[in-house]
Parts: structure tokens; sequence; C-alpha cells
């Protein structure tokens, strides 16, 4: 390390290890370049023209010093594909680029030839993203917007923590920090996102452009699930009864209490609100809550801790989400905020809110884990072991979700409205293109376990069946039927008490 803050191998050379001119002695050196060859100041320049970004480092005689590349005359010329223009305009002084490495201040000109674009089209074209449209003096590089990108989808990290660590990147000693550019920094992290979101789904050669998109256009849709004219044959809704389950869609709901949102003075829209994960529509913004009721079934705290925990301060107190329940991926248009907790609606005694997202018929089951903490009345009724064509599905899926996403929760608690929707948007639609990624793979193992599995129950249960009274199935398998289809029914699989059996516990000993 001491080594390599020296001079190392060019102790042994006099001059520019580049030109090798006489009486022209080399002292600046590039720490992003690999070697750390000591240069003249042309040699510097020239070889750094298609490198403006990287960190200079200039030897006074005891050690090395930063330098930058603007004061050694360098310049950044944008517009053409090389670093010529026969009427070069100069940009703002001074120009400030974001980049991986950190902060620089740069000499930039546009190109003013007849052909040349407008100045915004002109950064955006050469791998620069600006803070503003009119008279841009601040740029994030392609590369550190992907980077940030990145780093935030899979580690959660925040942009203040990454635009700080940038900072230090530039001068680590505190004493000469640059101007910070952090709000500029937000906007063009967010763009960035919109865009790419935008990108994925199609819309850059799109004719109709982003006003085509749909409600729901921009999310990753899960492969494995029934779609129909995608992926179910002709006719499959003509399928006899017995092989309806293999068009079933199963969907999981589900409240997550710790991902709420502070109210931020000011308004704020979201710029794919809507669009791809979250339900942006006026009227599920405006449900009527009122005079709600919390069921008393569940054993669960978390309602009722969601509804009487203080929520001053807040536009949202969670989220709820639907997602399917087997491949866990969000729905299209299935996230959306809590504005008290789970709330029901007076007039239907539904939840509204996990309603709206829904938006569907359908014939609802617990999930399994979450199975006993409902009353002994629910557990035959609402389980998926008892449910034609569920298989082996434990309905869980959304906590594994929620797992993984609430380490976005600091730091999406604390934005605008808009600006966590289209945060949201961005986490969930990276979670859903992974798991298409792995779902491959995924699928395969569990074929291969439900076929050892099928083989290992299909022979124990037949081989019970055969010790009982025939007449006995025959009667059972009528009465599960009937249940089946008509949950008014006596139900079967519930257990009735004509006697009542006590337990005596003694020592070593018991007596019923």
């Amino acid at each position: 390390m001491l080594w390599c803050e020296g001079r190392g191998y060019s102790l042994k050379v006099s001059g520019c290890i580049a030109c090798k001119r006489p009486g022209i002695s080399g002292t600046l050196r590039c720490k992003d370049c690999f070697g750390d060859w000591l240069l003249c100041q042309q040699c510097c320049v020239e070889r750094h023209t298609l490198l403006p970004f990287h960190r200079i480092q200039s030897w006074n005689g005891q050690f090395f010093s930063p330098m930058s590349l603007h004061a050694l005359g360098a310049y950044v010329q944008v517009g053409h594909c090389d670093n010529t223009c026969i009427r070069p305009c100069q940009g703002s002084t001074p120009f400030t680029i974001i980049h991986t490495n950190g902060i620089h201040t740069v000499d930039i000109q546009f190109c003013d030839c007849s052909e040349s674009s407008d100045s915004y089209s002109q950064l955006l074209c050469s791998g620069l993203f600006p803070a503003t449209i009119h008279r841009p003096q601040t740029c994030a590089t392609f590369q550190v917007l992907h980077h940030f990108h990145i780093l935030t989808l899979q580690s959660k990290i925040t942009p203040y923590n990454f635009y700080a660590a940038l900072e230090r990147k530039t001068n680590n000693t505190g004493i000469s920090i640059p101007v910070s550019k952090y709000r500029s920094f937000l906007r063009m992290v967010r763009e960035w996102k919109h865009l790419k979101l935008l990108k994925c789904a199609g819309h850059g050669n799109d004719p109709t452009g982003v006003t085509g998109t749909s409600p729901g256009g921009l999310a990753v849709v899960c492969p494995a699930c029934p779609h129909p004219n995608i992926n179910l044959p002709e006719h499959w809704d003509d399928a006899p009864p017995e092989l309806k389950f293999l068009y079933m869609l199963f969907l999981a709901i589900d409240a997550n209490f710790r991902m709420k949102g502070r109210w931020i003075k000011g308004e704020d829209q979201g710029l794919s609100t809507g669009w791809a994960y979250f339900c942006g529509f006026a009227w599920y913004c405006n449900l009527d809550i009122l005079n709600a009721q919390v069921s008393t079934c569940s054993g669960l705290s978390a309602i009722d801790h969601a509804n009487s925990k203080a929520s001053k301060g807040l536009h949202a107190t969670g989220v709820g989400a639907s997602t399917c329940a087997r491949h866990g991926f969000i729905l299209p248009n299935g996230f959306g905020d809590l504005q008290k907790g789970e709330r029901k609606a007076n007039l239907n005694n539904l939840y509204c809110n996990m309603d709206f997202i829904v938006f569907l018929k359908v014939d609802g089951v617990i999930p399994k884990f979450h199975l006993p903490a409902h009353k002994e009345g629910c557990h035959t009724i609402y389980s998926l072991n008892l449910r034609p064509g569920a298989g082996r599905t434990d309905g869980e899926g959304i906590e594994r979700d929620w797992s993984a996403m609430n380490a976005a929760a600091t730091s999406t608690k604390e934005m605008g409205e808009g600006s966590r929707h289209d945060a949201l948007d961005d986490f969930w639609g990276d979670w859903n293109y992974r798991k298409i990624l792995g779902i491959g793979p995924l699928l395969q193992t569990k074929l291969r376990q439900a076929i050892l599995e099928m083989n290992n129950q299909c022979e124990q249960f037949w081989t019970f069946t055969s010790g009982l009274p025939p007449e006995s199935v025959t009667q059972w398998e009528a009465m599960i039927e009937i249940w089946n289809h008509d949950r008014t029914k006596p139900n079967p699989y519930e257990f009735s008490v004509s006697s009542t059996y006590v337990l005596f516990m003694g020592s070593g000993s018991s007596l019923v």
C-alpha cells in the first residue's frame, strides 16, 4: 500500500513514460488507469480525451496531491463521435458531473453545428443524464445511475448514503466538500428508474409512445400462472370438473404495516403510479372506510395494532398487496396504500382496500401458517389441505415477498407519496424479474419432488383405504363431493363430540 501511494516503478524513470521527451518530467498519474506511470501534462490530457472522469494526482516533490483534468486544460466535447467540433459552444461554468468515482467539475462544450440538436439531447447521446432540460449545469453519467440502481435493488441502499459515499470518494478529508448536488441526484435517479421501466416494457419502440401505456402495462407478470390466450389451451373454460384445477389462479393477499408513508408537504405526483404495481386510480384513493370494524375471527393482533397505533403525520399506515400464491409475483395494480390499516367498509362488511386490489370473484382460504390463529370453526372450512386442486400450496408466498422488501421501508417511508410509489414500483419490478430468472429451475425441482411425494402418498392412501369397509368409503366420498359443491351442507371434516372425555394426569400414570 505504501509502495502504491509513492512513485513505485516510476522512480526508475526520470521523464514522461509516454513521450520520453528529453527535459520533460513526468509528474502526473491516473488512479483509475492501470499502472501508476508518471506522465507529463500534454500526454496526460491526450490520454484522457475519452476518459474525462478519471482521477488525476500530481507529484509535488513529497507526495501526490489531487489534480483535476479540468485544471490541466482538458474539456468534454459532446454532440460528436470524436472530441472535435468546428463550432463548439461553451457550456455553463462550473459544470458538475456525478460519476462512479466521485463528483467532478469539468469544462464542457456543446456542438453548434447546423445538424446538431439541443444541449440536453447532446448530453443524453453522450451518456450523460442532465438534471434539467433548460441550461443544464449538472449531469450524472449513465454508469453511476446504473450502478446505484443495481445497488439499491440488491441491498436497498438509500440515495443519501450513496451520494455521501461519492462525496467521500471525491475528498475524504472532510475539508473540501464539493457543492451538494444531492437534490439534483434524487431527481435524476427517479427519472432514470422511470425511463428504464418504460424501456424494459418496450415503449421505446412503441408507436403509441408513453401515452399508450395501459394500467398495469409496465408490470412483469408471472409466466407460470394461467393467462388466457397466452399459455392456456383452447376451450380451457369448458374443461370437465375434475380438470378445472389445472386452470385455477391462486392468489394471496396480505397487508404490511412496516411500509408506512409519511405525509410530506407539497404535491408529489408519481411518474408511473397506476402503470405498474400500484393502484393509481382516484377512486381507490377515496375509498369510503368510515365506521370500520375489525374482524374478531383472527387471533393475530396485527390488524388491531395497525388501527390503534397513532397514524398522525402519515399518508399511509402500510400497504396491501396481492400476489400469485404459488410463485410470489406481485400482480399488476396489485399494490395499494392503506389509509387506516385493513379497514372494512360499513356497507358490505368486506375489507375495502384489499377488495379493490384483488377485484376478483374469489373462493377464500386461509394460508397454512395463519390458520391456527383463527377460530376452530375456520380450520376445516378455509383449509388449503381440503381444497380440490390446491395440492401442497401453503399460501404464504407473500410473506416471503415482504421479508425481501421490508429493508426498503426505512427509505421509502421518508419519501413523498409519488416518489414512494415510483420507488416501490421499481423494487417490485426487479423482484418479479429475478423471479422469472429462477422460475425454471425452481419449477423443475418442485416437479421432481411432487412426483416422488405423489407416489408415496398414493401408496399409503390405497393401503389405508383397502382396510376400510367399502360401503363407508363410498358414503364418505359422497359426503365430501356434496360439501365441495355446497359449503352449506354438513362438513364431513368437522369432528363432533357426543360424549365428554376427561384426562387425568398423575405421576407416572394417566386415566381416561
